[in-house]
């Protein structure tokens, strides 16, 4: 049996700087633990067309990271980093009560994983990674300008400059800007969570614009390589 016809359930977990919102897909035979984590500017509607064809064994949880979907944007003057995804993900596994679980990751999602599994070696049972073989890496002696570049993008930042757009106008914006490596209906899915309509016919993007500036900072190889080392569960990679 799978999931085929499983209506998810919308979950939201509260934290101290607001929300992380998520899909819920489970059956009164679910029991194995699911967690799904999207890849950078989506939303759990990634995971929309895959879960249907899942087992219904399957007890699933997909997150919309924060500033993303439906979840909450991080308070203005606070930027993104990788490492707080972890914190997030940890929240959440923590308010489901989970003591042992697996991930599936795409993208970001899949490096936000190995780090999660890595952190947690005794909870991680096992981690599938789509379309991510490791986490992004910087070398040492791009610091500086990494840096450099981050903050002046914080600081010239400013939300009441964000667009709005008609509908179809979103849709088009979206679809280009993947370089036409998704599809229209795949974009639509994501748009499900990835617009909201703020007056008559207009919509802005739920995604916070932040997420596009570029890393205060990113690990090294050498760094990324130490923190794989307690990474212990079965690992797949989908490339």
């Amino acid at each position: 049996m799978t999931h085929a016809g499983t209506v998810p359930r919308e979950l939201e977990i509260a934290l101290p700087w607001g929300k992380i919102a998520a899909q819920e897909w489970k059956t009164p035979e679910s029991k194995r633990q699911i967690l799904m984590l999207h890849g950078w500017q989506d939303n759990s509607n990634t995971f929309k067309k895959l879960v249907p064809l899942l087992p219904s064994e399957w007890h699933m949880v997909a997150i919309d990271f924060p500033g993303h979907g439906l979840s909450s944007h991080r308070m203005q003057g606070l930027p993104y980093h990788g490492p707080d995804f972890v914190i997030d993900v940890k929240a959440a596994v923590n308010h489901l009560g989970w003591k042992n679980y697996s991930i599936i990751g795409h993208s970001m999602g899949a490096g936000i994983a190995q780090s999660v599994a890595s952190c947690f070696p005794d909870e991680v049972q096992s981690l599938v990674c789509i379309d991510m073989i490791k986490p992004i890496s910087a070398k040492a002696d791009t610091s500086l300008q990494t840096l450099r570049r981050g903050v002046v993008a914080h600081l010239g930042y400013d939300p009441s400059k964000d667009r709005t757009y008609g509908r179809d106008e979103a849709v088009d914006r979206y679809f280009e800007a993947t370089a036409y490596t998704l599809t229209r209906e795949s974009v639509a899915v994501l748009l499900e969570r990835g617009l909201k309509e703020v007056s008559p016919g207009q919509f802005k993007y739920t995604r916070d614009r932040r997420l596009q500036f570029p890393s205060l900072f990113r690990f090294t190889t050498e760094q990324h390589l130490d923190m794989m080392k307690d990474l212990k569960c079965d690992l797949m990679i989908i490339k």
